[in-house]
């Protein structure tokens, strides 16, 4: 932990250095060199950032930030945000839930899991899907199911997916660094919560059964 914190402060000076630098730099191809390495340094800062949160989340120290928590009402915040995303990329969103359901969590690591599924369906799901959320009491758990009907996993490789940095071959070309569902399932751990991979028929289905206690 103390190593990737490290990392994060040098990347984050680097790139700082890159952003001034860019900025002196008269000559527009060494300029555009100069801005192509504030892209990567940017890049890494973000991987390692990433790395950073999972690694807090997997220490369980988060836990003392738990409050009450309204699934629904981050439901709606998710999909405000990403509304805009989605329609610019001609992707359809649908949101149901009931009401009043709270349970005890870290809010945001909760809307970071929920915006990476969403995130994931903006870079693998082509124009004309579609990505629903959903959020409803299930006897003594919530369950919240993220569902789209893009390309979805296949069954092998649902679970290697959650590992760290694990890409699958159609994913080689998009950006991120495989640690998106990652953590997911960090936070999933986190609350005590039943993580589930499974085929919508066509695309995939990520349902999340949190514990009400």
């Amino acid at each position: 932990l103390v190593l990737v914190v490290v990392s994060v402060e040098i990347l984050a000076r680097l790139k700082n250095r890159l952003e001034t630098f860019r900025y002196q730099v008269e000559d527009p191809d060494r300029r555009e060199m100069v801005e192509a390495a504030a892209v990567e340094a940017d890049g890494l800062l973000d991987t390692f950032n990433a790395l950073l949160r999972i690694a807090r989340i997997e220490s369980g120290r988060r836990r003392q930030g738990f409050s009450p928590v309204d699934l629904g009402a981050l439901i709606d915040d998710v999909a405000d945000l990403y509304g805009p995303l989605l329609e610019e990329a001609r992707l359809g969103l649908e949101t149901h839930h009931q009401e009043d359901l709270v349970l005890e969590g870290d809010r945001d690591l909760l809307f970071q899991a929920v915006a990476n599924l969403v995130d994931n369906v903006l870079k693998h799901v082509p124009a004309g899907g579609r990505v629903s959320l959903a959020a409803a009491r299930e006897g003594e758990k919530i369950r919240l199911v993220v569902a789209d009907n893009g390309p979805g996993i296949p069954a092998d490789r649902r679970e290697r997916v959650l590992e760290r940095f694990y890409r699958l071959d159609s994913s080689r070309t998009t950006p991120g660094a495989g640690l998106g569902l990652s953590l997911v399932a960090a936070v999933a751990e986190l609350h005590e919560a039943h993580l589930e991979l499974d085929d919508n028929e066509p695309g995939l289905r990520v349902q999340l059964d949190f514990p009400l206690t």
